[in-house]
Order: structure tokens, then sequence, then C-alpha cells
């Protein structure tokens, strides 16, 4: 069966389709549930980066970002519905919030 598995999730990524994954734990006692997407490269930019450690220390509104990083309110506008799009940051009434991906990336250190 886990051979299935392997090949579903190979055909998913060579069409770059995204789906939601579950997986059963050894014991099966427990779930694990992923994005095909996550799995997918994606290359930041070192904007990206800047955007996503801003939002990380609390700030939650584009032209907070904007202002703050001394960039374009267009450019840092565009940068985050790239971000989104990615899987790194959602948006709800309360602004910008990092996803589990966006948290992790705002956590290294490049340098």
């Amino acid at each position: 069966m886990r051979i299935v598995d392997l090949e579903i999730l190979t055909a998913f990524l060579l069409l770059q389709i995204d789906a939601e994954v579950e997986v059963e734990t050894e014991t099966l006692q427990g779930l694990v549930t992923f994005r095909v997407k996550d799995l997918i490269p994606y290359q930041l930019e070192e904007s990206d980066l800047k955007i996503l450690r801003a939002i990380h220390l609390g700030e939650n509104k584009v032209s907070e970002i904007s202002r703050k990083m001394k960039l374009p309110l267009a450019t840092t506008w565009r940068r985050v519905k790239e971000l989104q799009t990615a899987g790194f940051v959602t948006q709800d009434a309360d602004g910008l919030k990092l996803t589990q991906k966006g948290r992790i990336f705002a956590n290294l250190n490049f340098s």
C-alpha cells in the first residue's frame, strides 16, 4: 500500500497539483496532514524574508511593513500576495499572520 501512496504523491509533485495529504502513523494512533504544495521548492527573495520577519515581530498590515522596510507599498503588497499564494502568510480580520511554514522561514537565519 505504501508504494501506491508514494506513486500518487510523486504524480502530484510532478504535475504540481496541490492536495491535502493525510498519513496515518505507524502505530495507527495519529494522523499527519500536509499540503503537497509545501513540498514544492519556493525561491524566497531577501525582501520576502524581511516581510516574514516583520510579520513575526508583530507587523500585521501591508502599510506598516512597507513603511518599516522602506519599500514601495505596491511592491510590498505584491510580495505579500505571493507569500499568501505560496502558503507562508494568511490574512483575516486582524491582519496578516504567518502559517507554520511562514514561522519556520521567519526563524531561519540565512546570513
